[in-house]
């Protein structure tokens, strides 16, 4: 159930984003006093965080409460990402 809940959540997320990555993309050139790379970060930290929140919130629908489960969830899915957004904040 969680890797079906991480495929919906990028699938619906990337049917949503695309347009908005396809404008950003092809008008970079009249959008030139925005500061593009920010908002596709903000884009990114949001969809993460969205992720990352629906999983949890599924570990607790399916009373699937056990050690086991909140370890798998923070040690392959948070920290991961918390060291990819030390590595971001830190390079910019």
């Amino acid at each position: 159930r969680q890797m079906q809940r991480q495929i919906n959540v990028n699938l619906v997320f990337g049917i949503v984003m695309i347009p908005i990555f396809i404008l950003i993309y092809y008008n970079g050139s009249q959008l030139q006093n925005i500061n593009l790379s920010l908002i596709v970060l903000t884009i990114l930290i949001i969809w993460i965080i969205a992720r990352l929140i629906i999983q949890l919130l599924g570990l607790f629908q399916d009373n699937y409460r056990s050690f086991v489960a909140i370890l798998y969830f923070c040690t392959l899915e948070v920290i991961p990402y918390l060291l990819l957004f030390k590595y971001i904040k830190s390079t910019l």
